[in-house]
């Protein structure tokens, strides 16, 4: 029966749904809140955008599919921006977001690094609206980014390292606790999959102890045998983005 209960809960093994309201964020720069942002689900805790296109209010409660990023990466689940090595390379930003407590500017710059990858028309575009300096661009984008005024898209930076160390951290077994939160599309219950039109932004989450492949199976299992899945609540606050 648990088996049973289990296919109909879950769309695959190692993607289930689970519900967080941000509660905070950490940093601010360029107009925009920044990673990681707080959350008021303990087994989810801190968690890492890559979703600039999308909008998510602090104190709503959404419903995300969680699954592995390894599983994304591997080809045999979807995120957002579809599968494959682009979330290997966004997987590297997200961990260095995470790894990089205590550097305020650090962080802030790996999270824009992140939205750039991803999303390099909007980022950009926003990056100049709102007053990005030379040291920032360059920082993200490689030495020469910022040119007449405005930043423009490089290929060297905290880009161009994450996309040149991305596979080997990959194959290091350093995503294995890393998740993807793919929000639902708007104004239905199906998982979105094109940006800018969820119903709030995609994250990057971590999960305990390493999260192998194993264990993390079975707690999305077992997760899904015992939430049922979906609970909704509304307390509208305010814009994290």
């Amino acid at each position: 029966m648990a088996g049973a209960i289990t296919v109909l809960l879950c769309w695959s093994l190692g993607a289930f749904a689970t519900d967080f309201a941000l509660t905070g964020w950490s940093g601010q720069l360029w107009g925009e809140y920044t990673s990681p942002y707080f959350t008021n689900n303990p087994s989810v805790g801190n968690v890492a955008c890559d979703d600039f296109l999308d909008t998510s209010y602090v104190g709503i409660t959404y419903t995300y599919k969680q699954t592995s990023a390894t599983s994304i990466i591997q080809g045999s689940q979807n995120g957002l921006w579809g599968q494959g090595s682009n979330y290997e390379v966004g997987a590297y930003l997200a961990l260095q977001i995470f790894q990089s407590s205590g550097n305020m500017l650090r962080q802030e710059y790996y999270n824009w690094a992140l939205w750039s990858y991803f999303d390099p028309t909007d980022a950009l575009a926003a990056m100049n609206k709102n007053g990005v300096d030379s040291v920032g661009c360059n920082a993200i984008f490689g030495n020469g980014a910022y040119s007449g005024g405005k930043c423009t898209y490089g290929t060297g930076g905290l880009i161009g390292d994450a996309m040149g160390k991305a596979g080997a951290a990959y194959a290091s077994g350093a995503f294995n606790n890393l998740v993807l939160y793919t929000p639902q599309v708007q104004g239905g219950n199906q998982f979105c999959g094109q940006a800018g039109h969820c119903q709030s932004q995609e994250f990057f989450g971590q999960v305990p102890d390493g999260g192998s492949q194993l264990a993390y199976l079975g707690l999305a299992a077992l997760a899904c045998v015992g939430a049922a899945c979906y609970s909704r609540r509304n307390a509208v606050l305010e814009q994290t983005r």
